[in-house]
């Protein structure tokens, strides 16, 4: 079941199931200060999670998170879906 909706304006009829986890990844510039294009394994790999599954426990929506870049599902063109397990940490406020 879906706890709880982290965007309200773009509601996503996606509902995670079990330890699976709703992400958005963060976008972030691929350009350094000095003008350097980073690769994209470079990138960070952080994410907002959207939502979660109703065994989901350590985490809950609006949380950051970093997630291992080679797992995931592509559901749409800007959310993934990861299993918990799958997320290494929590990045804290």
């Amino acid at each position: 079941m879906l706890r709880e909706v982290y965007r309200k304006v773009d509601k996503p009829n996606i509902t995670p199931m079990g330890r699976r986890v709703l992400i958005e990844p963060i976008r972030t510039n691929p350009k350094t200060d000095g003008g350097i294009y980073l690769p994209e394994t470079k990138n960070t790999f952080e994410a907002t999670v959207v939502a979660i599954g109703d065994e989901v426990t350590l985490m809950a929506p609006g949380d950051r998170v970093v997630w291992d870049q080679f797992d995931g599902i592509k559901v749409s063109d800007d959310l993934l879906l990861v299993k918990e397990d799958s997320i290494l940490c929590q990045i804290l406020p």
